[in-house]
């Protein structure tokens, strides 16, 4: 759409951008967005981080799985509060961000390639370094378990390999661009490697 094509469509059915937000706002509820603007989308993760006490869970139309924290899901929160809080000024986010670098960190698998679960622990030295994809309070890979597991198995491709999968690329590269990000926003230290930093 050419720039500046909404606004025209906009002012001739006699509405502004912010009206129309307020009109998708409510729909994006509907369908689970909670949130229009990157701040509205912080302070809603907020309110999820507060109700879990230590990451970002996962979420689907039908509800929170309080449970586990989603490696994914929090180190996205993470860089966004990164951004709000040490890069544009709100000094409320700055807290959040610090602690999910340190959920980042502290979950992390060492270098020994030792995962720890709630029940059992496991040496996988071929997943050291990476980030779980899921944990919980305590920093231990959580494997889902119930629907969720049943029904993400029918939908997802076959698994790779067998046995337990701790982490994927997607998870360990967003907690690595997380830790990038915050180590710059926070200490000044490695920003040539991010963009507008």
């Amino acid at each position: 759409m050419p720039k500046g094509t909404l606004r025209s469509v906009l002012s001739i059915i006699g509405m502004d951008v912010d009206e129309l937000r307020e009109l998708l706002y409510p729909l994006m509820l509907t369908f689970g967005f909670d949130g229009a603007t990157p701040v509205q989308t912080a302070d809603h993760l907020q309110y999820l981080w507060d109700q879990l006490g230590y990451g970002i869970p996962t979420c689907s139309p039908t509800g929170c799985d309080m449970t586990q924290a989603s490696g994914l899901r929090t180190f996205a929160f993470g860089a966004l509060e990164t951004l709000l809080g040490y890069r544009f000024g709100q000094p409320s986010r700055i807290p959040y961000a610090n602690a999910a670098a340190t959920a980042a960190i502290s979950s992390q698998i060492p270098a020994s390639g030792i995962i720890h679960t709630p029940r059992q622990s496991s040496l996988r030295p071929g997943q050291a370094g990476a980030y779980p994809i899921y944990f919980n309070a305590h920093g231990q890979f959580t494997p889902l378990r119930g629907y969720l597991q049943a029904l993400s198995g029918r939908l997802s491709m076959p698994p790779e390999y067998t046995g337990l999968v701790v982490s994927d690329s997607e998870t360990t590269f967003d907690g690595w661009a997380f830790l990038t990000t915050y180590r710059c926003a926070r200490f000044h230290i490695g920003c040539t490697e991010i963009p507008d930093a």
